[in-house]
């Protein structure tokens, strides 16, 4: 008899088991995974990537399914286009003479806002 639920779950390797694994058995609509990185050198040192959320920690979170701001949700980011900037970033480049190199410039005009902090709840010690 095939098994559910908790018990499937200890029976499976957890790293085996999918975001959407994960969603169908603690009955949620959807698991996000953390993936994004940042550069964690100070200016001038030697780059060095470093996750940005360590893999100890978990959120379980109300987040927005539309564009409507009347809807609950934990937080929201925010895009300001008066400068010309784009969802996703505007990338301009131009060649700089004196330095006889190309300069890249990316305009990302966002601002990331928690709405309602009772929305979310950060879990500790979650790996």
């Amino acid at each position: 008899m095939p098994t559910s639920g908790p018990a499937r779950l200890r029976q499976s390797s957890c790293r085996a088991i999918t975001a959407s694994a994960l969603a169908q058995i603690l009955d949620l609509r959807q698991v996000l995974v953390a993936g994004s990185a940042r550069i964690s050198a100070k200016e001038g040192a030697a780059v060095s990537i470093a996750d940005i959320w360590p893999s100890t920690l978990a959120m379980v979170c109300k987040v927005a399914e539309t564009d409507n701001i009347k809807e609950p949700c934990l937080a929201r980011t925010f895009h300001w286009s008066a400068d010309g900037s784009q969802i996703g970033g505007t990338v301009e480049t131009y060649d700089e003479s004196q330095n006889r190199g190309r300069i890249v410039r990316v305009r990302h005009d966002v601002q990331h806002k928690v709405l309602y902090k009772e929305l979310g709840h950060l879990l500790l010690n979650a790996s």
